[in-house]
């Protein structure tokens, strides 16, 4: 036991020494020390000790929180999501930037107020696409309508890049109930889509507008000369798109894509004969070049100084009588084709031009014909040609005058009794953007429609004014 406690002790005073950060200096007479004495000097190692690793302990304590701190503040670091950036543009309504501005997500507005007065009765109420057929006993049609179902909600979604692409979409719905023809208010989606693009490629699916003809006329009602020169529409479709720049003078576009047959935005198809796709669908594509610099010309508007297109479509639909009571076919398949261009011309910084022409047979879903498909006797398919054409003038960047001059007009040999047979529209439109958020607009229309006999001739003019409020 004696030789045992003195290497305790030994030991003790090692670590006393050591501990204190002072060098061991051991008693001369350690050895020799009585027993009793060991023990005390034990007792005191072992609370020496006691107390080292009580601070040990508190201090690993401390060490581990500390490190929890610091882990939570990297994470805040790395993944705390910024707050989202609401602007407002006047006229253009309001930009959400997210995900640190690699997003975007816009709304807007705008609240019209059409009037419409004619001196004949148009179809339909308040847009005007043609004139219904003369009174035969020569009474008055004359018509006013006043309406605010042009007026639109718009949303706009744009991504962060994914793979080279940037993802988007847009939807517009307007203030109209089942399409553009019925005299109702409820809420219409007008175009809704969703795409991935870049500089070179756009791919696009979801309700669109055609790829057959896509310019259109600058009038106030946005029956958009449909039927009396402008064949176009939107309906459901997937299409691919190409841009070839060789320079920064010239710009060359494919558009390909499939498309539903039937387009109901306009008007519904009729109940009897039953009216649908064959079941294929519709292939459109276009061509189209344009010329000279992406330049900024009075009012804004920022276009190429030329651009020529061609278009074509293709397909299918099919007709049944649903009646078997009533003369004609029990079914007939019609073929759909077109083939159209399109010109935009700009000759100053306040003058251009441009405009469509086309050829095909059973447009109808396409706005052609005066929106007839098929003879209604024997349901063959109708032809039908036409264009329009436009000149425009800025008298000032807040001031344009646009005038221009449509028809739609059906191979006669193709009509049963009582179709119409031509449809012209000369339009004279003047706008006056009074900011950037409002806008006055004045349009004078002169119509002619003609019909197979019996049915009379109609013509007439049309006065209409809009107030555009955009936020």
């Amino acid at each position: 036991m004696p030789s045992q406690a003195r290497c305790l002790c030994l030991i003790g005073w090692m670590l006393l020494a050591t501990s204190s950060g002072a060098t061991a200096q051991l008693p001369d007479d350690l050895m020799d020390r009585d027993p009793a004495e060991h023990g005390t000097a034990l007792q005191r190692l072992e609370d020496r000790l006691d107390a080292i690793e009580s601070q040990n302990q508190q201090l690993l304590v401390e060490n581990q929180q500390l490190l929890r701190e610091l882990q939570a503040d990297r994470n805040r670091a790395f993944f705390v999501e910024p707050t989202p950036t609401i602007t407002r543009a006047p006229g253009e309504g309001v930009t959400i930037s997210m995900l640190n501005d690699t997003s975007q997500l816009q709304f807007s507005a705008a609240l019209s107020a059409l009037a419409v007065a004619s001196t004949k009765r148009p179809f339909s109420p308040g847009l005007p696409l043609f004139l219904v057929p003369d009174s035969p006993t020569g009474q008055d049609t004359n018509t006013f309508d006043l309406h605010a179902r042009q007026t639109t909600l718009f949303a706009r979604f744009t991504g962060p890049e994914v793979g080279g692409l940037t993802p988007g979409g847009e939807i517009l719905t307007l203030f109209m109930n089942d399409n553009l023809t019925t005299d109702n208010y409820g809420l219409l989606v007008y175009y809704a889509y969703g795409e991935l693009r870049n500089e070179e490629v756009r791919i696009a699916a979801g309700l669109q507008r055609d790829i057959f003809n896509p310019i259109g006329p600058n009038v106030l009602p946005f029956s958009f000369l449909y039927g009396s020169g402008n064949p176009g529409s939107y309906r459901g479709q997937i299409r691919f798109e190409r841009y070839f720049q060789p320079n920064n003078e010239s710009l060359v576009t494919l558009q390909t894509g499939l498309s539903e047959p039937i387009a109901t935005i306009v008007r519904s198809a009729p109940a009897d004969p039953l009216v649908e796709d064959n079941g294929w669908p519709n292939i459109e594509a276009r061509l189209a070049v344009a010329a000279g610099a992406l330049d900024e010309y009075m009012g804004g508007r920022k276009q190429r100084p030329f651009e020529v297109g061609v278009s074509g479509v293709v397909g299918q639909i099919r007709t049944t009588r649903i009646d078997l009571g009533t003369p004609g076919p029990l079914r007939r398949v019609q073929d759909i084709w077109a083939l159209g261009s399109d010109l935009q011309l700009v000759l100053t910084d306040r003058l251009g031009v441009f405009g469509e022409v086309f050829i095909g047979q059973t447009l109808a879903d396409y706005n052609a014909g005066i929106l007839q498909n098929f003879n209604t006797d024997d349901y063959r398919p109708i032809r039908t040609m036409g264009g329009y054409g436009e000149v425009y003038f800025y008298l000032n960047p807040k001031l344009h005058l646009h005038c221009g001059y449509g028809i739609d007009d059906p191979f006669n040999e193709d009509l049963a009794a009582g179709q119409a047979s031509s449809n012209q529209t000369f339009y004279n439109t003047l706008l006056w953007d009074v900011s950037r958020e409002v806008q006055f607009g004045l349009e004078v229309d002169y119509r002619q429609t003609t019909y197979a006999a019996p049915a009379l001739d109609s013509e007439g003019a049309i006065f209409m004014t809009q107030f555009l409020w955009r936020f």
